[in-house]
């Protein structure tokens, strides 16, 4: 094929992209926070996707296209509490739109209006919403996986700091890992979490249960946050030391952003040794990203907290470039 034949070809993908994104999936979900915040992401990510001249790559199961399923899930509702901005998010979902676009997925975001979809919204809205100790952050925290719990097909979650690096095909999303028990990618970090229907659902009110149950000893011991996360943690401890249950599985498919950077330049070997550990997303948190800062990883301009999605951008882009689109890729898959 010639070289304008190809480049012919490439537009007419780009512009079908962009058409899928800017209609896709006008009718199956009518929830109004899905129609409004759904939407408009999908048309920023279009949009730089085309600026990028992005081109849809061939994997062993086909082209990795924006639209196909599966869906990836994030959690949105701000907070003062949460140390990042309203713009600062957004600007960070539309990186994380456009990043699983690119490997294939769709998106989904989900508000507190799909918390009050849940049934058992009325039944633990009094403590999470009204007599919570730990304040609003926690609140949302626990409220995003009654959010999951709404939806039927069970399925992905992650933060909207939380990008695909490798591995993440369609195929993926279809066949969850241990056969849909409630897993956490991150090690007991909810950066990147999978789990069917009722596995969301029990999770949920376990957690917010546990919460309820310890809030007075925590406060006890002076702690003022507590959030899935810390609950998550004591959960992993608890059964590492003690022996005691296993509420959840855990992969460490997620790698802290730190980690990423520290790596420098990336090349075959680096990736190859990573995708052999199954590394298969970064999770660039504002803490990760503040300790990359910390060491000198990250320094001038895009030192700043506001630069995070900037930096997302880049490090993703690297990969993409250095492990999925080098000649000798196809090696270390």
């Amino acid at each position: 094929m010639s070289r304008e034949r190809i480049k012919k070809v490439c537009s007419i993908v780009l512009a079908g992209i962009a058409t899928l994104l800017l209609t896709a999936d006008p009718s199956s979900n009518t929830d109004p926070s899905y129609l409004e915040a759904t939407g408009h992401l999908r048309a920023l990510a279009a949009k730089k996707l085309t600026e990028i001249k992005w081109k849809p790559r061939m994997t062993r199961h086909g082209m990795v296209m924006p639209g196909a399923k599966p869906v990836m899930h994030t959690f949105y509702h701000f907070d003062d509490d949460s140390g990042v901005s309203n713009e600062a998010a957004k600007l960070l979902m539309v990186e994380w739109a456009t990043a699983w676009f690119r490997a294939g997925w769709d998106v989904k975001i989900l508000t507190m209006k799909n918390v009050r979809q849940h049934p058992d919204y009325d039944k633990y809205r009094f403590f999470l919403d009204m007599n919570n100790p730990f304040g609003t952050h926690s609140s949302v925290s626990f409220w995003r996986w009654f959010a999951m719990g709404t939806i039927s097909e069970g399925g992905w979650m992650s933060d909207f700091d939380t990008f695909p690096l490798n591995n993440f095909t369609s195929l993926d999303g279809k066949n969850l890992p241990n056969g849909g028990r409630l897993t956490t990618h991150s090690g007991a970090m909810p950066a990147l979490v999978s789990g069917s229907h009722d596995e969301w659902n029990r999770m949920a009110k376990f957690l917010v249960g546990r919460v309820q149950k310890q809030a007075k000893d925590v406060r006890a011991r002076g702690s003022t946050k507590w959030s899935d996360l810390q609950v998550l943690a004591e959960l992993k401890e608890e059964y590492e030391t003690k022996g005691q249950e296993r509420f959840f599985e855990m992969t460490e498919w997620a790698m802290p952003g730190s980690e990423l950077v520290a790596l420098g330049e990336l090349d075959v070997e680096k990736c190859r040794e990573l995708k052999i550990k199954h590394r298969s997303a970064v999770h660039f948190s504002r803490e990760e990203f503040e300790k990359a800062v910390s060491k000198g990883m990250i320094t001038g301009p895009k030192a700043a907290s506001e630069k995070r999605s900037e930096v997302c951008e880049e490090w993703v882009g690297k990969w993409d470039r250095a492990c999925n689109r080098h000649p000798q890729a196809e090696a270390v898959a």
